[in-house]
């Protein structure tokens, strides 16, 4: 079956985009007028692959969907900007080379998806990417009492720490994380649930190119509700009037605690209202205000996220913190919380000396020494 969808990649190739030569032609006019949109129904004659939700994006002339490919999960990304493509190769090629950081859960290429294919539809650089038969972190806390839930969550967020930690180390960065973009794979050998970080398209770097505290202007705060832009999901620096710069690193950090609120409350912290019918979004105006409030006076407003995990509770407000200057990147987290958040999830961890554990064992070495050593 995969030999059969791989010739139809191959096989499958589209007029490339072209354009009439005018002078003050407006790009996205002539994209609209040479370019047909892709719909589901394109990949009916593509052998065991199924469409199983399109996802919705603001942008133009791209097309996401979560796929089943024979017994696999996957995602298929179409796009007219070719570097797009070309960086989720460049990443798929690099992502067994990363380095486990002692203290942290160890993870592999394995806790990322798989690379099966690019080709050509219709003018777009469509990708192929699949990962083990799952479900998403959305999905699998659903039905969870509040005890199964404090039970399972601080294995998977290690693990989720643990894999961010992992692309840094070869230069990547992950954006957009959220509940959707976490899958959750049941092991039958061990109660610890396993995790994989889908969604190759949100990781962007250069390997080997490690890059710390990396800038740019993002403003998807009043662009319109997608999969990548969930309401609810991004930092009060997402809000501001004008464009600015902002780190990436931090939005990853906000976007994460947001994904740790949204797995104990059932909704993002902001953007929504419970009711007897589940939950209701806010008007658009209400939530750009809530967040232009955060960024001024620096205070959460969100309802409680009942957890008894305190660990788990701690690491969700380090990450929630309004001040984008207080609030530590992923790489920066303090490695004795999420070491006592691992207590006892039954992951496993990397062995190994940090900067930490080596002063500690120098005290140590210098105490044995002279016992009358002071600390």
């Amino acid at each position: 079956m995969k030999r059969a969808l791989t010739v139809a990649f191959i096989a499958a190739v589209a007029a490339m985009l072209g354009c009439d030569g005018g002078a003050h032609a407006n790009p996205a006019r002539v994209i609209a007028r040479d370019i047909d949109p892709i719909t589901s129904s394109d990949w009916s004659d593509f052998s065991g692959l199924n469409i199983t939700k399109k996802l919705p994006q603001p942008r133009s002339f791209e097309y996401h969907a979560r796929v089943k490919y024979n017994d696999k999960e996957g995602m298929l990304v179409c796009t007219t900007l070719k570097f797009k493509t070309e960086r989720m190769k460049h990443v798929a090629k690099h992502l067994s080379k990363g380095i486990n950081r002692p203290g942290l859960a160890i993870v592999s290429a394995d806790s990322f998806p798989k690379l099966e294919g690019t080709m050509m539809v219709k003018g777009h650089y469509c990708t192929l990417t699949t990962w083990p038969k799952s479900m998403s972190l959305k999905e699998y806390v659903r039905n969870k009492r509040p005890e199964e839930r404090d039970r399972v969550l601080p294995a998977i967020f290690v693990q989720v720490i643990s894999a961010l930690s992992y692309l840094q180390s070869m230069g990547f960065i992950y954006n957009y994380i959220n509940i959707e973009s976490i899958m959750i794979r049941s092991n039958m050998a061990s109660e610890v649930p396993e995790v994989i970080v889908a969604d190759l398209h949100y990781i962007s770097g250069k390997y080997g190119v490690l890059k710390t505290g990396e800038y740019a202007t993002i403003r998807s705060g009043d662009e319109p509700e997608s999969f990548e832009n969930e309401r609810g999901y991004r930092p009060p620096e997402d809000y501001k009037d004008s464009d600015t710069l902002v780190s990436k690193e931090k939005v990853t950090s906000w976007m994460l605690g947001a994904t740790i609120y949204d797995s104990l409350a059932g909704m993002p912290p902001y953007g929504f209202t419970k009711s007897l019918n589940g939950t209701v979004p806010w008007k658009d105006a209400k939530l750009k205000q809530v967040m232009e409030d955060l960024r001024k006076f620096g205070k959460n407003t969100y309802p409680p996220a009942e957890t008894s995990n305190n660990h788990l509770a701690t690491l969700m407000k380090t990450l929630l913190n309004c001040d984008p200057r207080a609030r530590p990147a992923i790489s920066k987290l303090n490695l004795q919380l999420i070491r006592e958040l691992a207590g006892g999830s039954g992951v496993k961890i990397a062995i190994g000396f940090t900067a930490t554990d080596m002063w500690s064992f120098f005290k140590l070495a210098v105490r044995t020494v002279n016992p009358f050593t002071r600390n």
